[in-house]
Parts: C-alpha cells; sequence; structure tokens
C-alpha cells in the first residue's frame, strides 16, 4: 500500500501471513498500523458527488493486491484520491470515479495518522 501526502510518499508493506507491518524495511507498530488502515476503508461521505475532480490530490492511496486476491477485488489495484473541494470538503475518486465529498476533518486526521505512524 502507497500512501502520497503533502509530506511524502510512504509505501507499507504488509504481510498478511506474518501479520507484519513495514516501511522502508522497518517495522511499524501494528496496531497503528490496523488502526490507520480502517480510516482508509471506513471514510464515510458527506454527500454525493459525481462531477469530475479538479486540480491535483491532496492525498492520494494505492492498495496493491496479491494476484490471488485480483479476482475477488476485481483487478491487482486500487487507487483512492482526495482532492481539495473548498475550505471544509474534499471530493473522494474512486480509479478515476467521483464519487462523494467528506469532511476535512477526516483528511486531516488521515494525513496526521500517517505521520505519527511513519514517525514513532
Amino acid at each position: 500500500m502507497e500512501i502520497t501526502t503533502p509530506d511524502g510518499v510512504f509505501r507499507f508493506d504488509i504481510n498478511g501471513e506474518e501479520k507484519t507491518f513495514s516501511i522502508g524495511g522497518e517495522h511499524v507498530d501494528g496496531t497503528g498500523f490496523r488502526k490507520l488502515y480502517q480510516k482508509l476503508i471506513g471514510s464515510v461521505g458527506d454527500e454525493l458527488y459525481t462531477e469530475n475532480a479538479e486540480g491535483e490530490h491532496a492525498v492520494r492511496v494505492k492498495f496493491n493486491y496479491r494476484s490471488e486476491y485480483a479476482a475477488v477485488y476485481g483487478g491487482v489495484s486500487d487507487e483512492l484520491c482526495y482532492y481539495r473541494f473548498d475550505g471544509r470538503r474534499y471530493v473522494v475518486e474512486l480509479n478515476g470515479n467521483t464519487l462523494f465529498k467528506v469532511n476535512a476533518v477526516y483528511v486531516d486526521d488521515l494525513v496526521k495518522s500517517v505521520n505519527e505512524l511513519v514517525n514513532n
């Protein structure tokens, strides 16, 4: 999984069999990683939005799946992008398809969680 924030690009390696997580070869806290992952997959839209997002993404998350999961997930990767819409909201896009808007607090908290995990 790769997360791009204004602070950099962070590539997390996940070993599902051993239930270990690392970034750049360095072990990261499993509990902290699971909390971050739950935030990523648990985002809830505030408002449906189907128009194209504009500008550069503020945050990008790329999920890479093992080949045996491709049939389950419909491909070998998914890309989730967050684009600033206004001062209070971001537009969320999945694989180039705009889905909804989320509160900026969610994205700010996501970036904060990434930084905390990487810097601890």
